[in-house]
Formats: structure tokens, sequence, C-alpha cells
């Protein structure tokens, strides 16, 4: 379903053939050599502690109250009908927004020409042309029951509140975004500390360095990757 999973192999070939020339550069970027740290001064005689007070004394323990009589159920999931019906995919905007962000990388970090940026870039595009070509989300049905399931037959249970729909699948949580619906239309945005939390998640190793600078190129400042459905 909209796991990070497929958002990951949609960008393998770029994590593993970029990202390893980006660090170097970074490292060995604009910024000068660290002067040497002067020599720490001698450390202060520590202060006399105070007296301690005396005790107090307890205080009697007050007679229980009488059990309160037992509350409904509470929502396991709360759900925005807004949400509910079968949406299908359209588009989205993941090309545009990783061409912008390296784009601005290679400029800024990078030092480089504006030509050579969109050669890089234009490069890396067509390496990855394929994966995007084939990372349609296809159909996505929530239903009025909390559940959930997509062109593929696979089943999940959903819940959005405060703007974040979660997806889950089991245990395990298979998408967490921000949505926005706009009459019959539906956008998704994962945002990078969304796909991070995806990561940990399912991953007992944190993720490595190159990764971590891979996921802000790819994102930005304060970006996000956004997919765009409407109501079928």
């Amino acid at each position: 379903m909209l796991g990070y999973k497929r958002f990951k192999t949609t960008l393998s070939i770029g994590l593993t053939a970029l990202v390893p020339a980006l660090f170097a550069m970074a490292c060995e970027g604009k910024v000068g050599p660290t002067g040497p740290a002067g020599p720490a001064g001698p450390a202060g005689p520590a202060g006399p502690a105070g007296t301690q007070g005396p005790p107090g004394t307890d205080g009697s323990t007050g007679p229980a109250g009488p059990a309160g009589p037992q509350g409904p159920p509470g929502e396991v999931r709360v759900i925005d009908l807004d949400l509910v019906g079968s949406w299908r995919a359209v588009g989205t905007d993941i090309a545009q927004t990783l061409a912008q962000n390296l784009r601005d990388f290679l400029l800024n970090i990078g030092g480089l020409d504006e030509a050579t940026a969109d050669a890089i870039v234009a490069e890396f595009l067509g390496e990855i042309e394929a994966d995007l070509a084939n990372s349609s989300l296809g159909t996505l049905t929530l239903n009025a029951d909390a559940t959930a399931t997509n062109n593929l037959d696979e089943s999940a249970v959903w819940s959005a509140n405060g703007s974040i729909l979660v997806l889950r699948q089991d245990d395990t949580v298979v998408f967490l975004g921000n949505y926005v619906v706009e009459d019959d239309r539906l956008t998704l945005t994962l945002t990078k500390a969304h796909l991070l939390q995806l990561i940990q998640a399912d991953s007992e190793e944190p993720p490595t360095p190159e990764e971590l600078m891979f996921f802000d190129i790819v994102f930005g400042e304060n970006g996000g990757i956004s997919y765009f459905f409407e109501r079928e």
C-alpha cells in the first residue's frame, strides 16, 4: 500500500549512485578549516553542601471513594467522513520536487554553475524515469467502518485526525502523512519527518548519514512529496 518502501525503491538508483558524490562534495564544500581549540581553564572548587532539613511527618490516608460507573467504550479510530470513498491516483510531484531540491543543493552547497547543475539533474531523473513511471499508487478506498483497500486487494485500517492520515496493516503503519480534501480531489503529502518515522518504526537501525543527507536533498528545508487523487 502507501508505504515508504515504494518511495525508497523509486529513488533507490539515486540513493546508491548520487549520494556518495554529493556527500563528498558537501564535506569538501566552502567552509574553511576549523582553528585549534584553546586550552581548557582549571575547574573551580565545589561549594560546601547545605544542611539537610528534618523529615516531615506522613499525613494520614483518607478513605477510598466509591467506584464510579464505567464509561462507554472509547473510539478506537477517528475518521474524517470527507475521506470516505474510492480515490484514484492521478499524479505525483516527486519528479518536480526532486529536480528543484537537487538543483538547489548542487548550486548552493556544491557550488556548481547552473548549466552543470541542470545537466546532473536531467541525468539523474533519466536514470529513475522507469521507477517513477511504475510507481503509480492506483486506487485507494477508505470505508466508513475504518477499513481500507486498494486495487492490489491489500487491506488495512485507517484513521484521520488533525489533517493526518494513518494507514495500518496489522500492527504496522504503512502510510503516515498530511491530507487535504478539496471538492473531489485528495492530496496526500509525505514529509521528511513522516518518512523518518516510518523508517524508524520499520527498522532496528537508524538512517545512515548518507540517507539523512539524501532525504534533506529530496525534501528540501520544509517540503514534502505529494500524491494527487480524484474521487471515483
